[in-house]
């Protein structure tokens, strides 16, 4: 679905913005979730007018050091894997998700 709606977006001239929740996987999946999120967008074929959001995961209030590492972890390798501009990003301060 994710890839159906952003290349929709692309071909309506529209610049596709992504969120990556981190800390979702316990520490024995992470590097297969990031391998995963790595081919998912690289079939995406995001350019540098995109944006991938990285959240950490908020479980009620509050987030785990866990997250935060992986967010870090994740930042570091988009930021040389994709094209698209990788922000770190806590959606848990916004509440239009709920």
């Amino acid at each position: 679905m994710c890839l159906t709606a952003s290349g929709g977006a692309r071909h309506a001239g529209i610049n596709v913005g992504v969120t990556i929740l981190t800390g979702a996987t316990g520490p024995d999946l992470s590097g297969e979730n990031l391998h995963n999120t790595l081919a998912t967008l690289k079939r995406m074929a995001l350019t540098s007018r995109d944006i991938l959001y990285l959240s950490p995961l908020n479980d009620d209030g509050f987030v785990s050091e866990k997250a935060i590492e992986q967010q870090k972890q994740f930042t570091s390798v988009l930021r040389k894997a994709s094209s698209a501009r990788v922000i770190p990003y806590q959606m848990q301060r916004f509440r239009y998700f709920m």
